[in-house]
């Protein structure tokens, strides 16, 4: 399992946000929302937030307002690509005096003489700037005072020959140091070297790795390296501490002189314990390591030379015999381990969450664990929270807490929240003491934001979502845009209020609108706008935009060239010509982006984005691995210029050993969320048993069902099988979303439409109700008729008409409807000719005779006159009739 990054950012005033699952007593507050979501962000000594993203930029927060323009930017010499970037930053002790900041991130790949372009291989760099008036309102960076203290040459450096595993948390010690993690920067799979799915051979030839460093994650437990580490330096030279464990004297910037313990794998989060170390002792650090396929770790460094196990050792009690070197005869267990089931290390042994020596929620679905902080000395969350480590998972989108008691036992792991979107960081303020995270909606190229979790107010405000099927047509069509996706986290009752930009108004859950102008041939838009309001009056908006004389570009399919087999081949080159088949209704141009991932279980990592319309692409290297499953999944977006978009989705499977396999899994129904649990129905062609993943929206696995949060929205959902090395191959996963609603009661509606004497054959009388108080409202939508009052009135006889009666929903009360069809005639008839072909024609109408049997029949609501020379045909049985429109 591998930890995978996210990225991009706005700005906003502080509000409301929905949550789900929170302790009673507590809302989340948005601080700000941005274009580009942050990989982490630090608070400096005034409380203001330092927000950084993994392209290399840092932002500048106070008061919920971000800096217009980044303080930091070296983005050019970052590379970002994939899992890779900026990815820690620390504050020198003396900062606010000092200006110091050192960043950890990955060297571009521009600035490795004859690398290749991303993805590529690079290396780990940490360098000091300096911000030249760290306690202004608006600080700068002095971008010419960096000062490398890791990784001015590949030498210098900890390799990376893969997408990720950089580690890169850094963090100062009491005793000034400052400590350093680093990742293994391996590929995800098995990697002991030469490993094709890395860049390793790049990486030889240009001298990032040496041939004795070509070990892959091997390179954890080897002092030839810096992988796989925590390291401990001088923040002034970046030479190893001169107490450190394998300290050398004679060559203080040597890799052993600055290893201070070893054995981790991708260590991308890092916290120091409050109030350990002194002038001559850096402290105790906890270090979160992104797991394989056993368990995310959290481990805790409290004494120079403690080794981690890594490669030979994972989770709490798993031992891999099948690497080529030696064990460490002695390793480190992590304080908790996490998976599909959650374990502490209660005084040597394995425990699992939930039982009695370790009480808490057992919860699953967790794949990337992201160490938090802890509760100290905070006189504003509550008494019990003190001393706790708040902590989650990038996947589940869980925060959990914890307490470590004697022996660095775990006393409990509850779950805290669970939150709507993806989990980056989570830091404790030093100034207000509130949990403050960093989130992104989608894994990669998301709208991020950061919260703040704070006690709750009197009241929180509802959230505001809108749901449209389609938001575009011709110049007159109708829509229904719902609102049952909104929610409040108090459970009050809401109203809803829709507003147009054309001048329409509407109340209710879901009412019909009839939009655009028949006689307007062009292109325009319209705004929908929703209002939701709470019981005490507060509110939020939502607003989508509907286009008209528009169609939205349909990718049919997506081609290779050469073909490209659905089963990759190993050890082959996958490169061809991706070509999207695009129907494009508007004729207008397109653009388009091609996304290439590493999928993994039950998420996705970004390994390089493509712009053309056909671009040559190279499907990146994957591993054939027990108990994981890997994909590559090419995504492609073909977007018009007024925003309409279509995407499609093209996977690989890596053609490992064994018979192929497949799945099926039908799409569950949506539903409502009170109903607890959800069984899902996946089977093998195997008979191997189905693992589930929600891949967004408020649900999780537990115990093989679908479990959910507490609220409405749209859950995707993964189901994957990976194979018995020898027996099946991974087989291609299947995926489908469904629309989890609250519960409402359901509406019975009959509709009538009745002629009479008062009423001419254009006119008829609708007559409907329902079972509930709510009025029912009538829309023609289909045909030559207007709704005035409790009648259809039809324009143009002889045409169809369809209406619907519908109740528009309340929050308790769900939306329905009934559609009823009519074929309206002619108040009055005239027949003036001999049917031919049982067709006739006459001055004031022209209709289609029925042939049943040799049967005429001609119907009207009002008068039929037969002229001379009318005549039905010999054999022929004639039959003319004065009926209402909808009869027969």
């Amino acid at each position: 399992m591998k930890t995978y990054f996210i990225i991009t950012f706005l700005i906003f005033s502080c509000f409301i946000l929905k949550a789900q699952n929170l302790p009673q007593g507590f809302q989340i507050e948005t601080s700000v929302i941005h274009n580009k979501s942050f990989t982490g962000f630090e608070f400096d000594p005034l409380g203001r937030i330092y927000a950084f993203e993994k392209s290399g930029k840092i932002w500048f927060i106070k008061n919920d307002t971000i800096s217009t323009n980044p303080i930091v930017d070296i983005s050019n010499k970052t590379s970002s690509c994939c899992e890779l970037g900026l990815m820690g930053i620390a504050f020198d002790p003396n900062f606010m005096a000092n200006g110091y900041i050192y960043l950890a991130y990955s060297l571009h790949q521009d600035s490795i003489p004859g690398n290749q372009s991303e993805p590529a291989p690079t290396i780990g760099r940490v360098s000091r700037f300096t911000i030249l008036n760290p306690s202004s309102l608006s600080p700068s960076i002095e971008i010419n005072s960096e000062l490398i203290l890791i990784g001015s040459n590949p030498q210098d450096a900890w390799p990376i020959t893969y997408i990720g595993h950089m580690g890169g948390a850094i963090a100062f010690g009491t005793d000034g140091s400052l400590i350093l993690s680093t990742g293994d920067g391996s590929s995800f799979g098995d990697d002991n070297g030469s490993d094709n799915t890395s860049y390793f051979q790049k990486a030889l030839d240009i001298g990032i790795i040496t041939q004795n460093q070509n070990i892959g994650s091997i390179r954890s437990q080897e002092l030839n390296s810096l992988s796989g580490k925590i390291l401990r330096i001088n923040p002034s030279t970046g030479f190893g501490m001169p107490d450190n464990p394998y300290f050398e004297s004679n060559n203080p910037g040597s890799y052993a002189s600055k290893i201070y313990a070893r054995g981790l794998r991708n260590p991308w989060k890092m916290l120091k314990i409050p109030h350990t170390g002194n002038n001559s002792n850096p402290g105790k650090f906890l270090i979160g390591d992104v797991g394989s396929n056993i368990g995310e770790e959290i481990n805790i460094l409290e004494n120079a030379n403690e080794n981690f196990g890594w490669p030979n050792f994972e989770g709490i009690d798993s031992q891999d015999f099948n690497r080529p070197n030696s064990p460490p005869v002695t390793w480190k267990k992590p304080l908790l381990s996490m998976r599909d089931n959650i374990h502490g290390l209660i005084n040597g042994s394995k425990v699992q969450v939930g039982t009695p020596m370790l009480p808490g929620d057992n919860l699953s679905g967790n794949a990337s664990l992201v160490l938090g902080d802890f509760v100290h000395d905070n006189e504003v969350l509550p008494e019990e929270f003190e001393a706790n480590l708040f902590f989650g998972d990038f996947v589940s989108k869980n925060i959990y807490r914890t307490k470590f008691g004697a022996n660095n036992n775990p006393e409990f792991v509850y779950k805290f929240a669970t939150i709507e979107d993806h989990l980056l960081a989570l830091r404790i303020s030093p100034s207000d003491k509130h949990i403050y995270i960093s989130t992104s909606n989608q894994a990669y190229n998301g709208t991020g934001k950061i919260l703040r979790i704070v006690p709750s107010a009197a009241n929180n405000k509802p959230t505001a979502k809108i749901l449209l099927e389609e938001n575009y047509g011709g110049s007159s069509f109708i829509i229904c845009p719902d609102a049952s996706l909104s929610f409040d986290l108090d459970g009050d009752s809401l109203s809803y209020f829709w507003e147009l930009s054309d001048g329409q108004t509407a109340l209710g859950l879901k009412p019909y609108f009839k939009v655009g102008d028949i006689n307007n041939t062009n292109y325009n838009t319209i705004n929908v706008k929703l209002t939701v309001t709470d019981t005490i009056g507060s509110y939020r908006k939502d607003s989508i935009i509907v286009h008209f004389n528009s169609q939205k570009p349909k990718i049919n399919s997506i081609t290779t060239s050469p073909n490209l087999n659905e089963y990759v081949e190993l050890n082959s080159l996958n490169e061809a010509v991706f070509t999207a088949n695009v129907s494009n209704p508007n004729s207008e141009p397109l653009s388009y982006k091609w996304e290439v991932f590493d999928s993994h279980n039950g998420h996705d990592h970004l390994v390089i984005t493509n712009n053309n319309a056909q671009p040559t692409l190279s499907l990146p290297p994957i591993p054939c691995e027990n108990g994981a499953s890997y994909w590559i999944l090419i995504k492609c977006t073909v977007t018009g210029p007024g925003g309409l978009f279509d995407e499609k989705d093209i996977v690989f499977n890596k053609n490992c050993s064994g018979v192929n396999q497949t799945i099926t899994f039908n799409k569950p129904p949506d539903t409502t969320y009170n109903i607890g649990e959800l069984s899902l129905n996946g089977i093998s062609s195997s008979g191997l048993g189905i693992t589930y993943y929600v891949h967004k929206g408020p649900g999780m696995i537990h115990n093989g069902n679908l479990e959910f949060n507490g609220k409405p929205g749209i859950i995707k959902l993964r189901a994957t099988q990976n194979g018995i090395q020898n027996l099946h191959n991974v087989a291609p996963f299947k995926e489908h979303s469904i629309i989890i609603r609250k519960s409402r009661i359901n509406p019975v509606i009959n509709l009538e439409l009745i002629p009479s004497n008062i009423f001419p054959t254009s006119k008829l009388k609708i007559l409907g109700n329902s079972s509930t108080i709510e009025p029912l409202k009538y829309i023609v939508t289909s045909g030559p008729g207007r709704i005035i009052g409790d009648t259809l009135v039809i324009d143009t006889l002889g045409k169809n008409v369809t209406i619907k009666a519908y109740v528009h929903g309340t929050d308790f009360l769900n939306f329905g409807q009934v559609e009823k069809s009519i074929i309206t005639c002619s108040n009055g008839l005239i027949l003036s000719e001999t049917p031919e072909n049982n067709i006739y024609r006459s001055a004031t109408y022209i209709k289609s005779s029925q042939n049943i049997i040799n049967n005429l029949k001609y119907k009207a609501g009002g008068n039929i006159e037969l002229l001379p020379g009318f005549k039905a045909p010999t054999g022929f049985t004639f039959e003319a009739k004065i009926v209402s429109c909808n009869e027969n």
